[in-house]
């Protein structure tokens, strides 16, 4: 378990899965995701079993939980580990939509990836984010992320395709970023 401030990142239970089945449903939610078919309830507990399974050295995916509610709002983690290379993709999604813009992702997105710098020792973390997502770019961009590319015309969604934009931290970079924000507080 890793704690925040205001959140609490925990590994996925089966009980989470009405709560995704929920987001996964909801097209404002997707808009934003590689996900965009519709799941159940069977499915969703299928996929974290699985998760729950594989947990680590493959995986590792938290739920999100403000401390004081301990209702879960969403889920982030570090997929596609690769051992040798040192590197793993982030990924985040805040689902409960009353949540979304009070800087909850920011704080979860920290938390992970601290993890998977000094306690997975990971080299690299990579991340992309649709085009037209601005809450995604700003978080990738205040966590010290860089523009490593772009996909062109790589999502159809709504009815046009769209770019994604890849981004990349390294574990120095990030380092950098740790010491700044240390000697400002």
């Amino acid at each position: 378990m890793l704690k925040g401030k205001r959140l609490v990142l925990r590994p996925f239970r089966v009980t989470d899965a009405p709560h995704f089945v929920e987001w996964f449903n909801d097209q404002e939610v997707v808009r934003n995701l590689y996900s965009y078919l519709p799941i159940n309830e069977v499915a969703e507990e299928k996929w974290i079993n699985h998760i729950m399974e594989e947990r680590l050295p493959v995986f590792t995916i938290e739920a999100i939980m403000p401390c004081d509610e301990r209702k879960v709002i969403g889920n982030c983690g570090l997929i596609d580990m690769h051992q040798k290379d040192r590197n793993a993709e982030f990924g985040i999604m805040i689902g409960a939509k009353s949540f979304w813009g009070q800087g909850y992702g920011t704080e979860a997105a920290n938390l992970i990836i601290n993890y998977g710098f000094k306690t997975l020792n990971l080299h690299k973390i990579k991340s992309v984010a649709y085009e037209f997502n601005a809450r995604s770019i700003k978080i990738h961009e205040k966590l010290g992320f860089s523009k490593e590319g772009y996909l062109k015309d790589h999502v159809y969604i709504d009815g046009n395709y769209h770019g994604v934009i890849v981004f990349g931290l390294l574990k120095k970079d990030w380092e950098k970023t740790e010491k700044i924000e240390r000697s400002i507080k």
